[in-house]
């Protein structure tokens, strides 16, 4: 049978992954025509990290599934 510790800290840890990767592409979204722009490219660089650390919290919790 499985771990249910590991499977709550496993889904915690997923459930906040994907808040923090998907949360700022709704930014990113919004700005997407402004972000064409050579000038205005680096203005969604913050978003587009915290995006990258909500993806590898997600890879991180892959740890406690199996």
């Amino acid at each position: 049978m499985y771990n249910e510790f590991l499977g709550q800290v496993h889904f915690w840890l997923f459930f906040i992954g994907v808040n923090v990767l998907f949360f700022p592409m709704h930014f990113l979204g919004l700005g997407r025509h402004a972000a064409s722009h050579s000038r205005l490219s680096g203005r969604y660089t913050k978003w587009n990290t915290l995006a990258t650390e909500g993806y590898a919290i997600m890879a991180f919790s892959m740890i406690f599934s199996s």
